[in-house]
């Protein structure tokens, strides 16, 4: 559905039955042209920085819009039902909500930046089905497995 396109893939890691996984990821091209400005809240700067606990994050969700969040647990070991079945993720980031839920259904595959730096972190990619806690890969093993040479925010 060419009106309907927000990006265009460029790469994607499939998930293992049982696992285990470190990241469910894809990288994906996209602009202005397919995305509108307004949804985007801040300018990205591309050095990628290593989670640490109590660190305040940030994201842009298609369901929740702009939110902030503080990493609460790290090097999760996870297990996420699938319709393929059940994955087990190692080594994740959990991040809960400052003023209501960090993340809801649909914000999958969001970058999660730092609040102040806007440095990316994590990618979103799982949440408790009561919305207190999301799940993170962290933005290391996303590069590495993902192969990506860089972030790119040109506005």
């Amino acid at each position: 559905m060419p009106g309907d396109r927000i990006a265009i893939l460029e790469n994607f890691i499939r998930i293992n039955f049982p696992g285990p996984n470190l990241v469910d990821a894809a990288v994906a091209w996209t602009s202005f042209t397919y995305v509108d400005p307004r949804h985007v809240t801040y300018t990205l700067n591309p050095a990628p920085v290593v989670a640490r606990l109590g660190m305040t994050m940030k994201k842009n969700g298609r369901t929740t819009q702009a939110t902030l969040g503080t990493i609460t647990d790290l090097n999760v070991n996870i297990a996420i039902g699938y319709p393929g079945g059940v994955a087990q993720f190692r080594n994740q980031i959990g991040i809960r909500g400052v003023g209501g839920p960090f993340s809801r259904g649909g914000d999958s595959g969001s970058l999660i930046v730092t609040a102040n730096t806007n440095q990316p972190v994590a990618l979103l990619f799982a949440g408790r089905t009561d919305n207190t806690i999301t799940s993170a890969n962290p933005i290391a093993a996303v590069i590495q497995t993902l192969g990506i040479r860089r972030f790119v925010d040109r506005r």
